[in-house]
Formats: C-alpha cells, structure tokens, sequence
C-alpha cells in the first residue's frame, strides 16, 4: 500500500510540472455546422432582451459576450437568448476569484457557448489565467475557454516578451485553451497597417505548429479619431483575409455602439455586416473545418513577413492581377481543393486573370457552384473582394 501510495504521489507529481499545451483543451466548434461568428460588446445589460437578441441573430451573429456587471446581468443575459439562435460567452466578475461555483451554475445551459478569461493579457498574467482556465475546464470539459491576444502592434515590452510569436506561443504552452484569439484593426485614418498579414502569418502558423484553430477580428466601430467609419470593403478585407488564413471563428469590435448605436438604433454599419456575415455562413462548408496548405502574394511589392506566389497547385497555370495585388491562399476541405483570391486593398479595382484547366469550379457567395469555364479568365474584383475556385 505505501508503495502504491508513493507511486500514484509520483505521477500526480510528474502530471502537476507537465506545460499546460499538453492538457489543452480539445476544440468544438460551439455553434454546430454554422461558423462561429462573435459580436464583441454586444447588447447592454439595460437593453437585453430576446428582441435584441433576434435583431443581433438576424445580422448574421450566433455568438455574443456582453459587459455585464455582476452574475445576475449575466442570469438575464444567457436567459434572454433562449430561442433566439445566439448563444453566450459567460462573463461576470464573479468568475475571476472562484469560477467552479458559477462554471456549475451555467455548463448545462444550452444557451452557454464557453467562458471568458482576459482581453488583451501580457505574459505576466499568464500563470494566473492558466490557473483559472484549467480550473474551468476540470469543471466543464465540454464548453470552451476564450482569451484574447493583443496585436503585433502592441509593444513588446508591456507584452513582456523578446517577439510576438514567443508570445503568441506562450499563451498556447502556459494558458491552454483549445484555440487562439486575437485582435488586429488594420483599417486606419491613414491608411492600412502595414504589419497586419504579418500577424495573420504568425498567428496561423502558432495554430497550425500546435494543432488548434485560431479566430480573428474585424473593426465595425468608428472611434478614437484613428479608425474610421467601416465601409464595404474595408469590412470584406478583413473577414476574407481572415479566411484566407485559415481563421475558424470571426470577431467583430464592437456590436452595440457600431452596429447598434447607443440610442438603441441600427446604424449603417449594421447592413454592412449583415452582408458580409450572410456570405460567411452561406460559405460555411467551404471554410468550416479547413486546412491552409499556403497563403502567398502577389504584386510588386508584398506585406512585410508574407511570401510571395512562385508555384501554384494544379490545375492552375496563372495568377495575376493588374493592380497593387492578391492574396492567394490554397486549402483543403475534406476530398476538394480550393483556391482563394483577395483583393489586397480597400480602395482599388483590380482585373484578376486566372488560367487554369478542366475540372474547376467557381465558388459563388451564395454558396453554389458553377463550371469556371463558363466565365471569362479575367474578372474585376472588387476592393476586398475575393474569388474562390474548388476543384477535387
């Protein structure tokens, strides 16, 4: 017996100083067949009901965390999306010092869709968030747990690290939650932000080194005099760009107060990102579950960290544009290949030629799928725009 005692205290002991990637959650998309799509700051507290909630369901959301301030926001927060089709982040201030009693509380909620952790840690709070994250998942193995990751654009020395990628891999080592969240807002005042596919890049390639998904933002709110009222295509830029890269869920920053003004009234962005959202979930088989084989770029000049196109998968012979460039990104989705086009930019028209031969299809918005010869080899696309063709 104290053999079998001092065994079992050896492994409880070994399993105690293991890094905490290797009991890492294991990941579930929360909303089925549907693609996770988030609406940060979304409905407040004073404002929740299952009206808003339906009015943020019909904008293309099926996931939502608010600023609720205390557990019983909450309560009536995950209470009033019953039957609406959105399901809830838990948040409450509540969860940070002991998270199993209120973990308890909403784990057999089918409105309950994971817990939040922290927005935008550094590396020093990282123990404590690891702490907590495998102190919930113990507790409920079933639901996830959300973190988000500042930007490549935040400075090292308040991240705490050499370079962003040891950060972004420290969060997978010392954190543990079963994807990677983070957020990048690269439509400025003055333009684009030259480092954003240097984030995409490192992010997707994190994720893929340590087998998780990752998900990514897009700005819907104008604010702070830098980042300027969405439009269409800066919109599209951000979302396809994320696909392009291998994303599994989208973010938005923010809902209420972007989409929804804080009159309680829809805005023009609110249209804007119902679009963009009802292609995402009409694409949802082509994107959901995928796996990026290369993302180049095309142009005479490339984003800083990317690479540029030299070969292509077959069928194709050529891909070229008369404009600033493309991103193009090869994947797999069960038995099809895929190849996505983006329009690199918010502001210019660019014709795109793409020869190629027999056996492929376009990819239409809506989802359905057409023999790509019936179309001419040269197409305009628009700012942030893409084309996708499928082949087997």
């Amino acid at each position: 017996m104290n053999i079998l005692k001092k065994t079992l205290a050896a492994v409880v002991a070994v399993v105690a100083i293991l890094p905490s990637h290797l009991s890492a959650q294991q990941y579930k998309n929360p909303v089925g067949k549907e693609f996770p799509i988030l609406a940060w700051y979304s409905i407040l507290p004073k404002d929740i009901t299952p009206e808003r909630f339906r009015e943020l369901r019909e904008a293309g959301f099926n996931l939502s965390t608010s600023d609720f301030k205390n557990l019983e926001e909450m309560k009536a927060g995950i209470k009033a999306c019953k039957g609406t089709g959105v399901c809830q982040v838990v948040s409450c201030p509540e969860m940070d010092a002991d998270p199993e009693p209120i973990v308890r509380m909403f784990m057999h909620n089918r409105m309950t869709a994971g817990y939040f952790l922290r927005d935008e840690p550094s590396v020093k709070d990282f123990p404590e968030l690891g702490d907590r994250a495998r102190r919930i998942a113990a507790t409920d193995p079933k639901h996830f747990v959300y973190l988000d990751l500042f930007p490549t654009y935040a400075p090292l020395e308040a991240l705490g690290v050499k370079t962003y990628r040891e950060y972004v891999q420290r969060s997978v080592d010392e954190i543990g939650t079963g994807f990677i969240s983070y957020d990048h807002y690269p439509v400025t005042i003055e333009g684009l932000r030259p480092d954003y596919y240097e984030n995409l890049e490192i992010v997707s390639s994190v994720a893929a080194e340590n087998n998780r998904p990752f998900w990514a933002f897009a700005l819907a709110l104008e604010h702070g005099g830098y980042y300027p009222l969405p439009t269409r295509e800066g919109l599209r830029y951000q979302v396809f760009s994320d696909l392009a890269y291998g994303a599994q869920g989208l973010e938005y920053f923010t809902y209420w107060g972007a989409l929804v003004g804080f009159d309680g009234k829809r805005t023009e962005v609110y249209d804007l990102v119902k679009e963009v959202n009802k292609v995402v979930q009409a694409l949802a088989p082509v994107f959901l579950g995928a796996k990026v084989v290369s993302v180049r770029h095309t142009g005479d000049t490339i984003p800083a960290g990317t690479k540029r196109l030299d070969t292509l998968p077959e069928p194709f012979t050529s891909v070229t544009s008369d404009g600033p460039g493309l991103v193009v990104s090869h994947f797999t989705n069960g038995d099809k290949s895929y190849l996505m086009l983006v329009n690199r930019t918010i502001d210019v028209r660019q014709k795109v030629t793409v020869e190629h031969g027999p056996g492929v299809r376009r990819i239409m918005q809506d989802g359905s799928s057409i023999d790509a010869d019936a179309y001419s080899s040269t197409l305009t696309v628009d700012p942030g725009d893409c084309l996708i063709y499928q082949w087997k």
